[in-house]
């Protein structure tokens, strides 16, 4: 089957984010959106700002019951005692 190549726009300060982000994972963010077409393709795509996560994710955003973790490096550790 032949590729197709598929191309998009995005915020210059967005794009080097998600790349920083993704070579911290080690993938490339051609890598990722592949793996995201093709999860879409098969599995079809949630409605994931309705999701009952997210709804509640929403409320606590709203009513200032989120927490400030800092740093990557203290979501790692904070992560890490779930």
């Amino acid at each position: 089957m032949k590729n197709k190549t598929i191309s998009t726009r995005v915020n210059e300060k967005i794009a080097e984010k998600a790349k920083q982000n993704l070579a911290n994972v080690g993938i490339t963010v051609s890598e990722y959106l592949r793996l995201a077409l093709i999860s879409a393709a098969e599995d079809g795509v949630s409605d994931l700002l309705n999701s009952p996560e997210a709804m509640q994710a929403k409320f606590e955003a709203e009513h200032g019951q989120t927490l400030n973790i800092g740093s990557v490096e203290d979501y790692k550790r904070w992560s890490e005692k779930l």
